[in-house]
């Protein structure tokens, strides 16, 4: 098995987590989510230590799972956000 490495001096430019039922179900989990470097867009659950994220951005808030609870001061989309201007191009499948 082949592994890959990426390594980024800088931050994510966002982390986040997508609330549509599309992404709830294929994943079996309650809120896939992501992180947008600026080359790549990655999956914390695949790096070695994701410990240092923080998601920060939260959409299809409307379609949550009752029981999960979003920060206060996170950013918050009731649906798909007007602009994914920080997502690198293709690096990000979006379920309207």
């Amino acid at each position: 098995m082949t592994r890959r490495v990426m390594r980024s001096r800088d931050p994510p430019a966002v982390v986040y987590a997508c609330h549509c039922t599309e992404s709830q179900k294929p994943t079996g989990s309650a809120f896939p989510d992501g992180a947008a470097f600026p080359n790549r867009n990655i999956n914390p659950g695949t790096l070695d230590d994701p410990s240092w994220l923080t998601q920060t951005t939260h959409f299809w808030t409307r379609r949550a799972q009752k029981w999960v609870v979003i920060p206060e001061d996170a950013v918050r989309c009731e649906t798909q956000p007007a602009t994914l201007s920080w997502v690198s191009h293709g690096g990000l499948r979006v379920s309207r």
